[in-house]
């Protein structure tokens, strides 16, 4: 099996983040951004990735397999009083390396950041027939906390349910 390297995302990646952002648009429903919605331009994701690796409340990382980026997941916190205790997970991973534990890799390297800086709570939302991915949250005790009805419109008047998930870092909390 081929080695997955899990790293902070640098700015020389921004041609192969944009890259596996149209793979993701096209090889499921589940992301939010159809192909054409994907912004191209690899000066404008080079001072998103600078803008994210100079906040100390985000973490970017990347799966690598050899030399190309096959994986991401983005968590972002507020600085916000009230809510900076949460942060908020994206993750998508390229179908040809699914169910071979990216994802799992992804997500135990994001939950430990967060444990490390101190985050109490993790939010994401997923597309509710994204069984593989839920499956995947759940490993990681991520529970359901609510659906946002008819949330993710997938063409041809198909609206699907969104789930909230949620899991909390600080048992002290509740």
């Amino acid at each position: 099996m081929q080695q997955i390297n899990i790293r902070k995302v640098e700015k020389t990646d921004s041609n192969q983040i944009i890259n596996l952002m149209k793979k993701l648009s096209v090889q499921t429903k589940y992301m939010l951004r159809e192909l054409d919605e994907v912004n191209d331009d690899i000066l404008e994701q080079e001072k998103r990735i600078e803008g994210m690796l100079s906040d100390p409340r985000t973490l970017y990382l990347v799966a690598v397999a050899d030399t190309t980026v096959i994986g991401m997941i983005i968590s972002s916190s507020s600085a916000l009083s009230r809510i900076k205790h949460i942060s908020d997970i994206i993750i998508g991973v390229d179908r040809a390396y699914w169910s071979i534990g990216v994802g799992s890799k992804l997500m135990e390297a994001l939950i430990k950041w967060a444990e490390d800086i101190g985050l109490k709570r993790l939010t994401l939302e997923v597309v509710e027939d994204n069984i593989k991915a839920i499956k995947l949250y759940e490993k990681y005790d991520f529970k359901i906390e609510g659906t946002k009805i008819a949330d993710h419109f997938i063409g041809n008047d198909t609206y699907l349910n969104t789930i909230v998930m949620g899991k909390i870092l600080d048992a002290n909390i509740l």
